[in-house]
């Protein structure tokens, strides 16, 4: 009877720890291996980013925070946006990895048929916001709204607008960190994980 007690009792000692390690075991990232994951990413960010701007010839490169990166590509007529104006503006995105280089939006009806990317649910027209110099309210209501979620874009459109006058254009990338990130989006537009982001924008009309 002794023997048969000790017996139940060592059996309920090793399925209470066998479910005890079974419960507490859990896979968790280390997060040393996720720092260096992400100096890994940035600096082959880094190397995508400076070999787009000698293959397009980009002039007069700035950096803002972050690493994220802008060029005046065209001077227009002296006229600046102040805070509060209404701004209609072209815009075409692209994002580029290590293997691809794609655009995935344009609000131009020929631009997008040339890239075979035309939406005939879309409506190609200039894309109106407010501007505010903080980036505080950029918001949209029609195709293009979730470039009002990319809070990084938005901040830098603020910091960089003042410098661009009507009828300008200007090209600014976001290292794959300040975009989509390592998982990239799954919605649209869709983005492959660890894309840097490419928008070439064309300031048309200042309402004060």
């Amino acid at each position: 009877m002794l023997k048969n007690i000790h017996l139940f009792i060592l059996t309920l000692f090793i399925s209470f720890f066998s479910c005890d390690l079974d419960i507490e075991y859990v896979e968790v990232e280390d997060p040393e291996k996720i720092k260096l994951d992400s100096i890994n990413q940035i600096s082959k960010d880094a190397v995508l980013i400076d070999n787009y701007i000698d293959s397009v010839d980009l002039k007069n490169v700035i950096t803002i925070d972050n690493g994220i990166k802008y060029s005046i590509t065209k001077k227009g007529n002296d006229i600046f946006p102040e805070n509060n104006n209404i701004l209609s503006f072209n815009i075409n995105g692209y994002y580029m990895n290590d293997t691809i280089f794609a655009i995935f939006d344009t609000n131009s009806k020929l631009v997008a048929e040339s890239y075979d990317i035309y939406i005939n649910t879309n409506e190609y027209a200039p894309i109106a916001f407010t501007y505010t110099t903080d980036g505080r309210y950029f918001g949209f209501n029609s195709f293009h709204g979730y470039l009002s979620l990319i809070d990084h874009l938005k901040k830098s459109i603020g910091k960089i607008m003042p410098f661009v006058d009507e009828n300008g254009k200007f090209t600014i990338i976001l290292p794959s960190g300040t975009a989509y990130g390592k998982d990239g989006n799954i919605n649209f537009p869709v983005i492959p994980g660890n894309s840097v982001l490419i928008f070439e924008i064309h300031l048309l009309k200042i309402r004060k």
